[in-house]
């Protein structure tokens, strides 16, 4: 009851907030063992709309095209994980939560099928994509994960990735944002600026 009384207060006074938690990958990475009954590999638009069994993993072949690497994970020929890194311009037109400069890239979505959760899929799909990223000249690889989403969080931790700063985006109005950023990794710095768009 108090949360909820907390939240409708907090709605009064802005429009919207938004707070991230920023991981990043380490530096160097192994290809993961290979799994008895899952294979992991990466992806094209074709494989997705074919191979994945949910309408959820499916409507996410829109993320592919140029400045995009798909990476999926295949159980009896099923694709049942998908994720998606973005960099450059794709990326800097359509996420304005973590600034990315040359070569680096973002995890922008990653999924799990609902029937194939709890078993580590995604922590050994986020390991092989950033080893075929790395392969590639990417790096420092990145992802944003809401504050709570704690399945997310275990996820990436059991990859090798660490939490490296703190977003948080507050709107007075749904087309002017304030963001700030708590770095802690590599060093530490505080940085506020204002956006003009909500940007996802």
């Amino acid at each position: 009851m108090i949360k909820r009384l907390a939240k409708a207060a907090v709605r009064k006074i802005i429009a919207d907030y938004e707070l991230w938690s920023i991981y990043r990958a380490p530096e160097k990475t192994l290809l993961p063992a290979e799994w008895e009954s899952v294979r992991f590999a990466p992806v094209d638009v074709r494989q997705v709309i074919l191979s994945a069994p949910s309408t959820a993993i499916r409507n996410l072949a829109g993320f592919a095209g140029a400045e995009a690497a798909g990476f999926g994970a295949w159980v009896d020929d099923c694709l049942v994980s998908l994720c998606w890194f973005w960099w450059g311009e794709r990326y800097r037109r359509s996420r304005l939560v973590w600034p990315l400069t040359e070569h680096e890239a973002q995890l922008v979505q990653i999924i799990t099928d609902e029937g194939f959760r709890g078993r580590q899929i995604a922590a050994g799909l986020i390991q092989y994509a950033t080893f075929r990223m790395h392969q590639q000249g990417a790096g420092p690889l990145y992802a944003r994960i809401w504050h709570s989403n704690a399945p997310s969080v275990k996820a990436f931790r059991n990859a090798g990735w660490t939490p490296v700063a703190f977003v948080a985006r507050i709107a007075r109005s749904p087309e002017r944002y304030y963001r700030l950023i708590i770095q802690w990794d590599p060093k530490f710095r505080v940085t506020l600026s204002f956006q003009t768009s909500k940007g996802e």
